[in-house]
């Protein structure tokens, strides 16, 4: 199978609608977050009558869930805690948090189901006023982030990244006891393969349910994107975020880089499934639990 074929074989017959909820949560008291806050949003949307429409979505047992719940924002500034943090992320009664859902569904989202969507929610002895502020659905094949070649774009990491170095596992070798007796973890400096590699498996396992396992073209798209991008700029700093306890009630720590990485694409023929792959990455995120918050990356201009 040639390379056109592969691309092909991405992004030919993929289908389907992107649906962005955006809303207002203001405690009526002070409150102590949850050390990853996309855990309360998680919260929010399945006590909210008015989201009984995405509620399986959100309970999706998938590996890779249709459904985005991003960390609660304060001011612009994701809330989650890092293991430097010096005291629990509180909230003043009467801030204002936003709260961001990315659902992928087959079919147009019924915005008339969820229209005027608020309410009351109590948790951990305050009550929440929640309310639906903005509701935007996108065809999948109309998304892009406008990258062209020759012109360096910049890739924000909002949120860490959690990319397995397994993910540019030659696929011949996927299933070798070398690679399976691999212990999990992560890498801490993206490169342009693992960015792409996971965002083209995102695409195939979400938008074209595939058996993303047996398809090659993670690894090829990977292979391809370190040869014909490279690094402008980078500033990245790995950073250790709390994201719960153990039942022994010990911390549960994951390390990952935010920050940023300027790239440029040196040829046109990566053009389209890099617009494609990218786009769909900045809206439902990138990476291992990506679906909670980690891995938000957004794509910005840049000029040299």
């Amino acid at each position: 199978m040639g390379v056109r074929q592969i691309f092909d074989s991405v992004l030919s017959e993929a289908s389907g609608y992107l649906t962005t909820l955006k809303f207002s949560i203001i405690p009526q008291s002070d409150l102590i977050l949850p050390p990853m806050s996309s855990k309360l949003l998680k919260y929010i949307v399945l006590s909210l009558e008015c989201l009984r429409d995405i509620h399986n979505v959100v309970m999706s047992k998938a590996s890779l869930k249709p459904v985005t719940l991003y960390t609660l924002r304060r001011g612009g500034v994701r809330l989650y805690s890092t293991l430097n943090s010096r005291s629990p992320l509180i909230i003043r009664g009467n801030e204002v948090l936003e709260g961001r859902i990315v659902v992928f569904t087959g079919k147009p989202f019924s915005l008339s189901a969820i229209s005027g969507c608020e309410g009351l929610v109590k948790y951990s002895g305050s009550k929440l006023s929640v309310s639906l502020v903005e509701a935007v659905i996108e065809n999948v094949r109309d998304i892009t982030v406008d990258v062209k070649a020759g012109e360096p774009f910049k890739i924000v990491i909002h949120t860490p990244l959690l990319l397995s170095p397994k993910l540019m596992t030659p696929p011949p070798m996927a299933e070798s006891k070398l690679v399976t007796s691999i212990k999990p973890g992560y890498r801490l400096l993206p490169t342009p393969s693992y960015i792409m590699s996971a965002a083209c498996k995102e695409w195939l396992g979400i938008i074209k349910e595939g058996r993303v396992k047996e398809h090659i073209a993670p690894y090829i798209v990977g292979r391809l994107s370190d040869i014909t991008f490279y690094e402008v700029d980078v500033s990245i700093k790995p950073v250790t975020v709390i994201y719960g306890k153990t039942e022994s009630n010990k911390l549960k720590l994951v390390r990952g880089p935010i920050g940023y990485i300027v790239l440029t694409l040196t040829t046109k023929k990566l053009e389209r499934i890099t617009n494609k792959l990218l786009a769909f990455a900045t809206r439902v995120g990138i990476g291992k639990s990506r679906s909670l918050g980690f891995g938000e990356i957004e794509i910005k201009k840049f000029k040299i």
